[in-house]
């Protein structure tokens, strides 16, 4: 099924390739339109490069949407080749960078640069765009996970737990979210049992 879909949108792809040749047809926001179409399909069948080929094609034509420029930054994320993992991660925050300069309220690409800083182990920074996203739409149960993990990090467990909790009020099939729950429960406890021994350790050991 997906090979099927692979050749459709190779297809449609090279169509309008075809299309974009005719004198004509000169609308910019068609071309970035129907670019955009094919990418985001691209992204269903998890063909990453394909979906950041057009997706760079629709900014080419219509520089100013911010929703293109988040949508590069989005299908980067998934690329495999680790030996240009700082290239890749470049790419992907300037297009983000990109797509809040253009409409600040654009909490996909909130979180989406969020996700950035979180996987590079920027805390401060991960923590800045989750929040910034979190005052626009409270609503993002995986803003909230984000959130959640970066609490965890810092200590934070209670505020880690009541991320966590909402991730999954919002969204009850993030597994992710459980996980994560359940070992800021744990390290809690942890934490609470520890102090509680050091309190009735005797003076000298």
């Amino acid at each position: 099924m997906t090979l099927i879909k692979f050749k459709y949108l190779r297809k449609k792809y090279l169509k309008l390739l075809k299309l974009l040749k005719v004198k004509n047809f000169n609308s910019s926001l068609i071309y970035a339109s129907e670019y955009n179409k094919i990418g985001c399909k691209y992204i269903i069948i998890k063909n990453y490069f394909m979906a950041y080929i057009c997706f760079k094609k629709c900014v080419e034509y219509c520089p100013y949407a911010s929703i293109y420029w988040s949508n590069i930054g989005y299908a980067i994320r998934f690329f495999k080749n680790y030996e240009r993992r700082e290239d890749i991660q470049r790419i992907a925050t300037q297009s983000l960078d990109k797509s809040i300069e253009i409409e600040p309220t654009n909490i996909i690409s909130l979180h989406n640069r969020s996700f950035l800083e979180l996987i590079i182990n920027n805390y401060e920074s991960a923590l800045f765009y989750c929040n910034k996203a979190l005052e626009i739409n409270n609503f993002n149960f995986k803003t909230y996970y984000n959130r959640g993990v970066i609490y965890i990090h810092y200590k934070k467990y209670d505020l880690a737990i009541q991320d966590l909790i909402k991730s999954i009020n919002f969204y009850k099939l993030y597994f992710n979210s459980y996980k994560k729950l359940i070992k800021a429960i744990l390290l809690k406890a942890q934490t609470a049992l520890n102090k509680a021994v050091k309190v009735r350790r005797p003076l000298g050991g």
